[in-house]
């Protein structure tokens, strides 16, 4: 379930913050990858502000086969899982942009980067600033913007293929997010380094 933003709409496009911003208690949830391998469920506490991650495959005859168990950085708003069993969540349930912005996890289930808004952009200029509409909650920055894993070079499944030409990984995955003021930045799961970034 998502939250609700009361008069998000209405917002968009003026400096003025909607009135209200509700967001529901947060619920287990299940996202999986691309190619079907893996899946990961995100269980909330009963408390709703933590969260258990569990990384799974399913086996032949369609038992859960676990590969990591644990406690997760925060109660993420948005979950990626790559072909590989890496995963990446963006935001905190209850306050969108402000810590925990992008958390990544290795196919073992090590954190190997947390990051908040102002980690990912430290000298964000007035102009991208005009693009993120804040709410008493939160600051909106994935509003319109895309993000996942793929494989640079692998134009046939890379959403992103055309700009990738200068980026090697030797096949490995690779998480991205394309912003809606056209920022693209591109992260290694296994390390949690930023490899790149440029505007597109």
């Amino acid at each position: 379930m998502t939250p609700v933003f009361v008069a998000l709409l209405l917002a968009q496009g003026t400096k003025k913050p909607p009135p209200v911003d509700v967001w529901s208690p947060p619920t287990p949830r299940v996202f999986a990858a691309w190619n079907g391998q893996f899946a990961f469920k995100v269980l909330p506490t009963e408390q709703g502000t933590k969260a258990i991650g569990y990384l799974f495959s399913v086996d032949g005859d369609g038992s859960e086969h676990e590969i990591w168990k644990r406690a997760l950085e925060c109660v993420p708003v948005e979950v990626y899982v790559s072909d590989a069993g890496q995963v990446a969540t963006i935001d905190e349930w209850g306050g969108r942009g402000k810590k925990h912005s992008l958390v990544t996890y290795d196919a073992k289930g090590k954190t190997t980067s947390d990051r908040s808004l102002r980690d990912l952009f430290p000298r964000m200029d007035p102009k991208r600033e005009a693009f993120i509409l804040q709410t008493p909650s939160s600051f909106q920055w994935m509003i319109q913007a895309q993000a996942g894993f793929y494989i640079p070079g692998n134009t046939r499944f890379s959403p992103v293929g055309l700009f990738d030409q200068d980026l090697k990984t030797g096949g490995r995955q690779v998480f991205w997010i394309k912003t809606f003021w056209g920022d693209l930045l591109r992260f290694d799961p296994d390390t949690g380094k930023e490899l790149d970034r440029k505007q597109v």
